[in-house]
């Protein structure tokens, strides 16, 4: 098995094994708060959505992902629209832009129902409205035996006649403790209290529309929809609004998606996250083992072969066969010259006694062998013309003086 193969083989086991841990692994329940309709999990929606068919069987329901600004501007919502809107946030707090759409729509006819536990800014200031948290945890209640435990809550319910019941509503515990304090008595119709007396339910009146505040977003998630079987108080809630066209708002949530970065949104799915650190794994394993430089096999290039001998010799045997002896042998003076100076670092400029006398010391030949040697020079350098013979007579002192053979 190659290297490469087994550690691609070891990475494939590695993957298939968190695989399969991941899908084996319990996952831990989601208790975050969204109030968004696709999530399932507790504090989630869902159901909720889900049931605005059977409350409003005959009318469309849409779903709006735009700023109320955006959606008026971009005519998204047409400016004559005089339908539904349903709001469910923990801080509805809409900007001066956003607010005078909302009330634009208002004021031709449209109904918003707000489900907020903190309303800011425009509209509170509009309709002096002030939310307060008070603690919920008044003894204990069970919905299914008719009695208290420790996950109830403080009891809720209607003011009109049609809709109050002598048992109140029970909800989890934290989940309705907000209620309204300050409100323009003159203007606001209290629909809803808690069985404190104080005030989580209103109406207020503008132009030709109404806005529908309640203070417990809680109250309408798919755990109390679900667990504790309250489907009969969020539908008369919800049924406050006339059977007409809806639109139910996705953008003013406290954590809704468009406020995330790309990647937080990635780490936030089990599906996505997982897929991630899958990728990051592999591209390390990748760099790591594959990371290596991979090329072609270089070839084994002979180094040049040195014919500088080879290459004399030629000129050598050129010179001699055009009987130039005399330029041949002032070049061989001349390489000598040049030899001497680079081996004993003696200037061969003038060659005087002493010059030969050092030379012979240096070289450890002979003083007679050397003066022989630079007399044979000088007289071929005086002669224009010299014979063969001088020229082999020259040759073969040189190689005496440099001991060859």
């Amino acid at each position: 098995m190659k290297k490469e193969t087994r550690y691609i083989f070891i990475l494939a086991v590695a993957l298939i094994g968190l695989f399969v841990l991941e899908y084996f692994t319990p996952k831990p329940l989601d208790w975050r708060i969204t109030l968004s309709k696709q999530d399932k999990i507790p504090y989630g929606t869902f159901l909720l959505y889900e049931s605005l068919t059977n409350i409003f069987p005959k009318e469309e329901i849409l779903t709006n992902d735009l700023s109320l600004y955006e959606a008026l501007y971009t005519q998204e919502i047409d400016s004559a629209f005089n339908g539904n809107f349903i709001f469910i946030s923990e801080d509805f707090s809409p900007n001066e832009l956003d607010y005078k759409a909302l009330m634009h729509w208002i004021n031709n006819g449209a109904n918003a129902l707000i489900i907020s536990s903190s309303v800011q800014y425009n509209l509170a200031d509009t309709f002096h409205l002030n939310i307060a948290y008070t603690s919920d945890y008044i003894g204990y209640y069970s919905s299914q035996q008719n009695q208290r435990t420790d996950r109830s809550s403080l009891g809720i319910n209607f003011v009109s006649k049609q809709l109050h019941r002598d048992s109140a509503y029970y909800f989890q515990r934290g989940t309705v403790g907000n209620y309204f304090y300050n409100y323009d008595t003159l203007a606001t119709q209290i629909l809803g209290t808690t069985t404190n007396e104080e005030v989580n339910f209103i109406k207020l009146k503008y132009g030709k529309g109404n806005i529908f505040l309640h203070a417990n977003p809680l109250i309408f998630t798919n755990y109390n929809l679900l667990a504790l079987k309250n489907e009969a108080y969020i539908s008369h809630v919800i049924a406050h609004l006339p059977p007409q066209k809806t639109i139910w708002d996705q953008y003013y949530k406290s954590n809704k998606i468009g406020s995330m970065s790309p990647m937080r949104y990635i780490l936030l799915q089990p599906s996505l996250r997982w897929a991630y650190y899958t990728f990051i794994v592999t591209l390390i394993l990748l760099v790591i083992f594959g990371g290596k430089r991979k090329q072609r096999v270089i070839p084994v290039i002979k180094a040049p072969t040195n014919t500088t001998l080879e290459f004399v010799a030629t000129i050598g045997t050129l010179y001699f066969q055009n009987a130039d002896h005399k330029n041949l042998a002032i070049k061989m003076i001349t390489f000598l010259k040049e030899d001497i100076r680079k081996k004993y670092y003696l200037s061969t400029s003038e060659i005087t006694p002493e010059f030969i006398e050092l030379l012979s010391v240096k070289s450890s030949r002979p003083n007679k062998e050397v003066t022989k040697l630079f007399t044979l020079i000088q007289e071929i350098e005086l002669q224009e013309v010299i014979s063969e013979q001088k020229l082999h007579e020259l040759h073969k002192c040189i190689a005496i003086f440099w001991n060859k053979k």
